[in-house]
């Protein structure tokens, strides 16, 4: 089966960014993988990494059209418990998140937050 190595969020501050989720999640960084244009951390399943908008370039990617930031996606990070997702959704809020639904029962079973970290960027705090 084929499995997600690799999600790259792209951030103008690749280092606020990164520290971000690494004070509110614990990450490693993979400190080989670093550059002027990438820092990388091991999820423990996957790795994140956050890119600077000069990979665009690099990865010839084209450039966005304006800076109007939009929800494309929702990364979802697995937390062990019920208590584990609360205390992850203050961490994240105390590092600067914002809080968009306070942490509920879904339909499907899990509970979750969702939030939008220090650049916009949507994700969620869950345990099944």
């Amino acid at each position: 089966m084929n499995s997600l190595s690799y999600l790259n969020i792209f951030s103008k501050d690749i280092e606020r960014l990164s520290k971000f989720y690494c004070d509110v999640f614990g990450f490693k960084e993979i400190e080989e993988s670093r550059s002027n244009y990438f820092i990388g951390f091991d999820t423990g399943v996957s790795k994140l990494g956050f890119s600077s908008f000069d990979a665009y370039d690099l990865l010839d990617i084209p450039k966005p059209v304006n800076e109007v930031k939009e929800t494309h996606h929702v990364i979802t990070f697995e937390a062990n418990n019920i208590q584990e997702v609360d205390e992850l959704t203050e961490k994240s809020i105390a590092n600067g998140a914002t809080l968009l639904k306070s942490p509920f029962n879904t339909y499907y079973g899990w509970y979750q937050s969702v939030l939008q970290d220090i650049d916009g960027n949507v994700y969620r705090i869950s345990t099944m």
